[in-house]
Protein backbone atom coordinates (compact mmCIF):
# COMPACT_ATOMS: atom_id res chain seq x y z
CA UNK A 1 0.00 0.00 0.00
CA UNK A 2 0.91 3.56 -0.91
CA UNK A 3 2.29 5.47 2.06
CA UNK A 4 0.79 8.72 0.62
CA UNK A 5 -2.58 7.25 0.11
CA UNK A 6 -4.82 7.70 2.89
CA UNK A 7 -5.89 4.87 4.98
CA UNK A 8 -9.99 3.12 4.99
CA UNK A 9 -12.44 3.13 7.86
CA UNK A 10 -11.43 0.07 7.93
CA UNK A 11 -7.66 0.41 8.72
CA UNK A 12 -7.97 3.38 11.02
CA UNK A 13 -10.39 1.76 13.49
CA UNK A 14 -7.78 -1.61 13.59
CA UNK A 15 -5.52 0.90 14.29
CA UNK A 16 -7.01 2.44 17.12
CA UNK A 17 -8.25 -0.72 18.46
CA UNK A 18 -4.22 -1.88 18.70
CA UNK A 19 -3.43 1.28 21.66
CA UNK A 20 -1.02 -0.25 24.10
CA UNK A 21 -2.28 1.77 27.04
CA UNK A 22 0.89 0.57 29.12
CA UNK A 23 3.40 2.26 27.00
CA UNK A 24 0.60 5.33 26.79
CA UNK A 25 0.27 5.63 30.90
CA UNK A 26 3.70 3.07 32.04
CA UNK A 27 1.82 3.98 35.93
CA UNK A 28 -0.64 1.68 35.27
CA UNK A 29 1.29 -1.35 35.70
CA UNK A 30 1.39 0.11 39.31
CA UNK A 31 -2.36 -0.45 39.07
CA UNK A 32 -1.70 -3.98 37.74
CA UNK A 33 0.84 -4.58 41.03
CA UNK A 34 -2.95 -4.42 43.20
CA UNK A 35 -4.10 -7.44 41.03
CA UNK A 36 -1.20 -9.27 40.98
CA UNK A 37 -0.62 -9.20 45.15
CA UNK A 38 -4.24 -10.17 45.47
CA UNK A 39 -3.10 -13.75 44.02
CA UNK A 40 -3.08 -16.46 46.77
CA UNK A 41 0.19 -17.20 46.18
CA UNK A 42 1.88 -13.96 47.30
CA UNK A 43 -1.02 -13.65 50.15
CA UNK A 44 0.25 -16.83 51.71
CA UNK A 45 3.93 -15.93 51.25
CA UNK A 46 2.34 -12.83 53.50
CA UNK A 47 1.17 -14.69 55.60
CA UNK A 48 3.93 -16.86 56.36
CA UNK A 49 6.46 -13.55 56.66
CA UNK A 50 3.71 -12.29 59.61
CA UNK A 51 4.72 -15.70 61.16
CA UNK A 52 8.05 -16.28 60.77
CA UNK A 53 9.31 -12.69 61.54
CA UNK A 54 8.10 -12.10 64.89
CA UNK A 55 9.07 -16.15 65.54
CA UNK A 56 12.35 -15.55 64.71
CA UNK A 57 12.63 -11.88 66.97
CA UNK A 58 11.00 -13.55 69.86
CA UNK A 59 13.35 -16.11 69.63
CA UNK A 60 16.52 -13.77 69.45
CA UNK A 61 14.55 -11.67 72.50
CA UNK A 62 15.07 -14.93 74.36
CA UNK A 63 18.73 -15.59 73.69
CA UNK A 64 19.58 -11.73 74.49
CA UNK A 65 17.34 -12.13 78.00
CA UNK A 66 15.42 -8.80 77.06
CA UNK A 67 11.91 -8.02 78.41
CA UNK A 68 10.91 -5.79 75.13
CA UNK A 69 10.56 -7.29 72.27
CA UNK A 70 12.74 -6.39 68.85
CA UNK A 71 9.54 -5.23 67.00
CA UNK A 72 5.98 -5.10 67.32
CA UNK A 73 3.32 -7.35 65.32
CA UNK A 74 2.55 -6.03 62.31
CA UNK A 75 -1.21 -5.43 63.06
CA UNK A 76 0.11 -3.23 66.00
CA UNK A 77 2.91 -1.62 63.12
CA UNK A 78 2.00 1.88 61.35
CA UNK A 79 1.90 5.12 64.12
CA UNK A 80 6.11 4.92 63.39
CA UNK A 81 5.84 5.57 59.91
CA UNK A 82 3.55 8.98 60.60
CA UNK A 83 6.16 10.12 63.79
CA UNK A 84 9.05 9.37 61.22
CA UNK A 85 7.45 11.43 58.24
CA UNK A 86 6.19 14.34 61.65
CA UNK A 87 10.07 14.05 62.40
CA UNK A 88 11.35 14.69 58.91
CA UNK A 89 9.09 18.08 58.78
CA UNK A 90 6.13 16.97 57.61
CA UNK A 91 3.59 17.18 60.26
CA UNK A 92 2.35 20.25 62.42
CA UNK A 93 3.04 21.84 65.44
CA UNK A 94 1.52 18.92 67.62
CA UNK A 95 4.33 16.81 66.43
CA UNK A 96 2.02 14.33 64.38
CA UNK A 97 1.96 14.19 60.75
CA UNK A 98 0.35 16.17 58.38
CA UNK A 99 -3.22 15.20 56.94
CA UNK A 100 -1.91 14.65 52.87
CA UNK A 101 0.61 12.34 54.25
CA UNK A 102 -1.51 9.64 56.17
CA UNK A 103 -1.87 7.85 52.62
CA UNK A 104 1.72 7.71 52.75
CA UNK A 105 2.20 6.56 55.80
CA UNK A 106 -0.52 3.85 56.10
CA UNK A 107 -0.01 2.84 52.41
CA UNK A 108 0.49 -1.28 52.57
CA UNK A 109 3.83 -1.34 51.32
CA UNK A 110 5.48 1.48 53.16
CA UNK A 111 4.22 -0.13 56.51
CA UNK A 112 5.17 -3.39 55.52
CA UNK A 113 8.78 -2.44 54.52
CA UNK A 114 9.24 -0.39 57.60
CA UNK A 115 7.91 -3.36 60.21
CA UNK A 116 10.74 -5.67 58.27
CA UNK A 117 13.18 -2.87 59.17
CA UNK A 118 11.72 -1.72 62.53
CA UNK A 119 15.43 -3.45 64.31
CA UNK A 120 17.26 -1.38 62.17
CA UNK A 121 15.69 1.61 63.30
CA UNK A 122 15.73 0.69 66.62
CA UNK A 123 19.70 -0.01 66.74
CA UNK A 124 19.97 3.62 65.43
CA UNK A 125 18.00 5.14 68.14
CA UNK A 126 19.29 2.58 70.83
CA UNK A 127 21.85 3.12 74.06
CA UNK A 128 24.20 0.73 72.76
CA UNK A 129 25.36 -2.51 74.46
CA UNK A 130 23.34 -6.18 74.12
CA UNK A 131 19.94 -4.55 73.07
CA UNK A 132 21.68 -3.34 69.79
CA UNK A 133 23.61 -6.32 68.94
CA UNK A 134 19.96 -8.11 68.93
CA UNK A 135 18.67 -5.65 66.93
CA UNK A 136 21.11 -6.12 64.42
CA UNK A 137 20.46 -10.36 64.48
CA UNK A 138 16.55 -9.38 64.10
CA UNK A 139 17.58 -7.44 61.36
CA UNK A 140 19.44 -10.12 59.74
CA UNK A 141 16.55 -12.25 60.29
CA UNK A 142 13.95 -10.17 58.84
CA UNK A 143 16.51 -9.53 55.67
CA UNK A 144 16.87 -13.49 55.28
CA UNK A 145 12.94 -14.00 55.75
CA UNK A 146 11.93 -11.37 53.28
CA UNK A 147 14.89 -13.15 50.90
CA UNK A 148 13.16 -16.49 50.71
CA UNK A 149 9.31 -15.54 50.50
CA UNK A 150 10.19 -11.85 49.29
CA UNK A 151 11.81 -13.32 46.68
CA UNK A 152 9.15 -15.77 45.79
CA UNK A 153 6.70 -13.09 45.99
CA UNK A 154 8.80 -10.82 43.99
CA UNK A 155 9.67 -13.33 40.94
CA UNK A 156 6.29 -14.52 40.53
CA UNK A 157 4.72 -10.97 40.80
CA UNK A 158 7.53 -10.11 37.64
CA UNK A 159 6.39 -12.80 35.40
CA UNK A 160 3.00 -11.79 35.57
CA UNK A 161 3.77 -8.54 35.24
CA UNK A 162 5.59 -8.86 31.99
CA UNK A 163 3.08 -10.89 30.54
CA UNK A 164 5.49 -13.90 30.51
CA UNK A 165 4.75 -17.63 30.42
CA UNK A 166 4.22 -18.91 34.39
CA UNK A 167 6.48 -21.68 35.44
CA UNK A 168 5.32 -25.01 36.74
CA UNK A 169 4.07 -24.70 40.30
CA UNK A 170 7.34 -25.74 42.09
CA UNK A 171 9.40 -23.91 39.70
CA UNK A 172 9.36 -20.20 41.32
CA UNK A 173 9.73 -22.02 45.20
CA UNK A 174 13.16 -24.10 43.32
CA UNK A 175 14.77 -20.92 41.56
CA UNK A 176 14.17 -18.66 44.34
CA UNK A 177 15.74 -21.08 46.94
CA UNK A 178 18.14 -21.39 44.66
CA UNK A 179 18.69 -17.52 44.24
CA UNK A 180 17.90 -16.01 47.54
CA UNK A 181 21.24 -15.28 48.25
CA UNK A 182 22.05 -12.39 45.83
CA UNK A 183 19.09 -9.92 47.62
CA UNK A 184 20.35 -11.15 50.90
CA UNK A 185 23.88 -10.82 50.22
CA UNK A 186 22.83 -7.21 49.04
CA UNK A 187 20.69 -6.27 51.49
CA UNK A 188 23.60 -7.79 54.13
CA UNK A 189 26.65 -5.74 52.55
CA UNK A 190 24.81 -2.58 52.89
CA UNK A 191 23.90 -3.57 56.07
CA UNK A 192 27.47 -4.05 57.08
CA UNK A 193 28.48 -1.01 55.53
CA UNK A 194 26.01 1.13 57.18
CA UNK A 195 27.62 -0.03 60.19
CA UNK A 196 31.03 0.16 59.88
CA UNK A 197 30.16 3.99 58.65
CA UNK A 198 28.26 4.73 61.74
CA UNK A 199 31.39 3.11 63.67
CA UNK A 200 33.28 5.79 62.41
CA UNK A 201 31.38 8.21 63.21
CA UNK A 202 31.03 7.27 66.68
CA UNK A 203 34.83 6.60 67.04
CA UNK A 204 34.59 10.53 66.33
CA UNK A 205 32.68 11.13 68.71
CA UNK A 206 34.45 9.38 71.18
CA UNK A 207 37.80 11.35 70.20
CA UNK A 208 35.94 14.31 70.83
CA UNK A 209 35.48 13.60 74.66
CA UNK A 210 38.72 15.23 75.43
CA UNK A 211 39.54 19.09 74.48
CA UNK A 212 42.38 18.03 72.33
CA UNK A 213 40.17 15.25 70.42
CA UNK A 214 38.18 18.22 69.86
CA UNK A 215 40.23 20.11 68.72
CA UNK A 216 41.22 17.75 65.98
CA UNK A 217 37.59 16.91 65.40
CA UNK A 218 37.24 20.13 64.87
CA UNK A 219 39.79 20.45 62.11
CA UNK A 220 38.29 17.99 60.51
CA UNK A 221 34.53 17.72 60.80
CA UNK A 222 34.20 18.72 56.56
CA UNK A 223 35.89 14.80 56.65
CA UNK A 224 32.90 13.89 59.65
CA UNK A 225 30.63 15.72 57.28
CA UNK A 226 31.75 13.17 54.48
CA UNK A 227 31.26 10.31 56.20
CA UNK A 228 27.66 11.25 57.42
CA UNK A 229 26.71 12.05 53.49
CA UNK A 230 28.09 8.85 52.30
CA UNK A 231 26.03 7.45 55.52
CA UNK A 232 23.13 8.51 54.49
CA UNK A 233 23.25 7.95 50.60
CA UNK A 234 24.60 4.13 51.53
CA UNK A 235 21.43 3.54 53.97
CA UNK A 236 19.35 5.20 52.10
CA UNK A 237 19.77 2.66 49.51
CA UNK A 238 18.64 0.41 51.80
CA UNK A 239 15.77 1.91 54.12
CA UNK A 240 14.26 3.55 50.45
CA UNK A 241 15.29 1.43 47.71
CA UNK A 242 15.21 -2.07 49.78
CA UNK A 243 12.43 -2.90 47.69
CA UNK A 244 13.60 -2.02 44.49
CA UNK A 245 16.82 -4.34 45.18
CA UNK A 246 14.32 -7.49 45.44
CA UNK A 247 12.75 -6.61 42.12
CA UNK A 248 16.19 -6.15 40.75
CA UNK A 249 17.17 -9.74 41.43
CA UNK A 250 13.61 -10.77 40.45
CA UNK A 251 13.42 -9.41 37.23
CA UNK A 252 17.20 -9.79 36.16
CA UNK A 253 18.06 -12.75 38.11
CA UNK A 254 21.80 -12.20 38.09
CA UNK A 255 24.56 -11.39 41.52
CA UNK A 256 24.62 -8.81 43.88
CA UNK A 257 26.70 -6.45 42.57
CA UNK A 258 24.58 -5.93 38.97
CA UNK A 259 21.53 -5.86 42.41
CA UNK A 260 23.07 -3.18 44.17
CA UNK A 261 24.52 -1.26 41.17
CA UNK A 262 21.17 -1.05 39.52
CA UNK A 263 19.47 0.06 42.58
CA UNK A 264 21.25 2.80 43.65
CA UNK A 265 21.70 4.15 39.59
CA UNK A 266 18.20 4.11 39.27
CA UNK A 267 17.16 5.69 42.65
CA UNK A 268 19.96 8.25 42.16
CA UNK A 269 19.78 8.91 38.79
CA UNK A 270 16.01 9.33 38.50
CA UNK A 271 14.91 10.40 41.89
CA UNK A 272 11.89 12.65 40.59
CA UNK A 273 10.97 9.38 38.24
CA UNK A 274 11.22 6.86 41.92
CA UNK A 275 9.55 9.56 44.03
CA UNK A 276 6.39 9.85 41.82
CA UNK A 277 5.97 6.08 40.63
CA UNK A 278 6.45 4.87 44.83
CA UNK A 279 4.14 7.93 45.77
CA UNK A 280 1.84 6.37 43.16
CA UNK A 281 2.09 2.97 44.27
CA UNK A 282 1.83 4.34 47.92
CA UNK A 283 -1.23 5.93 46.79
CA UNK A 284 -2.98 3.17 45.21
CA UNK A 285 -2.39 0.69 48.08
CA UNK A 286 -3.59 2.75 50.23
CA UNK A 287 -6.95 2.95 48.75
CA UNK A 288 -6.63 -0.85 47.79
CA UNK A 289 -6.34 -1.48 51.47
CA UNK A 290 -9.20 0.38 52.55
CA UNK A 291 -11.28 -1.53 50.29
CA UNK A 292 -10.21 -4.82 51.34
CA UNK A 293 -10.30 -4.43 55.30
CA UNK A 294 -13.55 -3.21 54.82
CA UNK A 295 -14.78 -6.17 52.98
CA UNK A 296 -12.96 -8.48 55.24
CA UNK A 297 -14.91 -6.51 58.13
CA UNK A 298 -18.07 -6.59 56.45
CA UNK A 299 -17.41 -10.57 55.66
CA UNK A 300 -16.83 -11.54 59.70
CA UNK A 301 -19.91 -8.74 60.46
CA UNK A 302 -22.14 -10.18 58.24
CA UNK A 303 -20.72 -14.08 59.04
CA UNK A 304 -21.29 -13.54 62.80
CA UNK A 305 -24.16 -11.85 62.38
CA UNK A 306 -26.05 -15.30 61.08
CA UNK A 307 -23.98 -16.96 62.57
CA UNK A 308 -25.22 -16.31 66.23
CA UNK A 309 -28.87 -15.74 64.54
CA UNK A 310 -29.07 -19.16 64.73
CA UNK A 311 -27.65 -19.51 67.87
CA UNK A 312 -30.34 -18.20 69.32
CA UNK A 313 -28.87 -14.54 69.96
CA UNK A 314 -24.96 -15.47 70.92
CA UNK A 315 -22.59 -18.59 71.92
CA UNK A 316 -22.58 -20.91 74.12
CA UNK A 317 -21.15 -19.94 77.42
CA UNK A 318 -17.36 -20.90 77.92
CA UNK A 319 -17.49 -23.19 80.46
CA UNK A 320 -17.22 -26.64 79.17
CA UNK A 321 -13.99 -27.84 77.58
CA UNK A 322 -15.97 -28.28 73.86
CA UNK A 323 -17.32 -24.73 74.10
CA UNK A 324 -13.76 -22.96 74.94
CA UNK A 325 -11.75 -25.11 72.56
CA UNK A 326 -15.14 -24.24 70.08
CA UNK A 327 -14.92 -20.53 70.95
CA UNK A 328 -10.83 -20.79 70.51
CA UNK A 329 -10.96 -22.11 66.86
CA UNK A 330 -13.65 -19.83 66.00
CA UNK A 331 -11.60 -16.58 67.03
CA UNK A 332 -8.77 -17.76 65.76
CA UNK A 333 -9.84 -18.72 61.87
CA UNK A 334 -11.45 -15.38 62.43
CA UNK A 335 -8.16 -13.34 63.25
CA UNK A 336 -6.57 -15.41 60.30
CA UNK A 337 -9.10 -14.55 58.20
CA UNK A 338 -8.64 -11.02 59.04
CA UNK A 339 -4.81 -11.07 58.80
CA UNK A 340 -5.05 -11.45 55.11
CA UNK A 341 -5.56 -7.58 55.43
CA UNK A 342 -1.91 -7.49 56.78
CA UNK A 343 -0.72 -10.22 54.42
CA UNK A 344 -1.58 -8.49 51.78
CA UNK A 345 0.36 -5.71 52.28
CA UNK A 346 3.58 -7.30 52.19
CA UNK A 347 2.29 -9.58 49.27
CA UNK A 348 1.38 -5.46 47.97
CA UNK A 349 5.12 -4.36 48.58
CA UNK A 350 6.70 -7.42 46.56
CA UNK A 351 4.49 -6.57 43.47
CA UNK A 352 4.25 -2.61 43.55
CA UNK A 353 8.45 -3.08 43.90
CA UNK A 354 8.63 -4.81 40.80
CA UNK A 355 6.16 -2.29 39.02
CA UNK A 356 8.53 0.26 40.18
CA UNK A 357 11.59 -1.17 39.36
CA UNK A 358 10.30 -2.21 35.67
CA UNK A 359 9.32 1.42 35.02
CA UNK A 360 12.60 2.90 36.43
CA UNK A 361 14.66 0.58 34.38
CA UNK A 362 12.27 2.06 31.25
CA UNK A 363 12.86 5.69 32.45
CA UNK A 364 17.16 4.85 32.73
CA UNK A 365 18.05 2.02 30.03
CA UNK A 366 15.01 2.39 27.71
CA UNK A 367 14.29 -1.41 28.23
CA UNK A 368 10.42 -2.67 27.50
CA UNK A 369 8.49 -3.13 30.52
CA UNK A 370 8.31 -6.52 28.84
CA UNK A 371 11.63 -7.95 29.12
CA UNK A 372 12.44 -10.09 32.19
CA UNK A 373 15.25 -12.62 32.41
CA UNK A 374 13.16 -16.11 32.00
CA UNK A 375 15.73 -19.10 33.10
CA UNK A 376 13.65 -22.10 32.98
CA UNK A 377 12.73 -24.12 30.07
CA UNK A 378 9.03 -24.47 29.70
CA UNK A 379 7.79 -28.19 29.56
CA UNK A 380 7.60 -29.89 26.85
CA UNK A 381 5.09 -31.39 25.08
CA UNK A 382 3.81 -34.74 25.46
CA UNK A 383 4.66 -36.74 22.95
CA UNK A 384 1.88 -39.16 21.20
Amino acid sequence: MDRNQPADDGELAASLHAVQWREVLPPLLVWRAIRVALRWRLLLLGWLTLVLVPLGWRGIDRLAGRLEPCGPAFSAYGAPAADALAAAGLGGGSGRAAPWTQPLAAAPSVRAWGWLLHPLFRWAAGSGGPRRTSDLLAVVWSLGVWAVMGGVAARTAALELVGAPRPARGDALRHARRRSLPPFAAALGILLLTIALAAALVAVGWAARRPVGLLVVGGAWAAALGLGALLLAVAGGLVVGGPVLWAACAVERRDALDALSRTYAYIYQRPMHFAVYAAVAAVLGWGADIVLRGGLQAALAVTQHFVQWGAGGGFPAETGGAARIGASAVRGWSAGFYALGDAFALAYLAASSVAVYLLLRQAVDGVDLCEASIDWEPAAPNAE
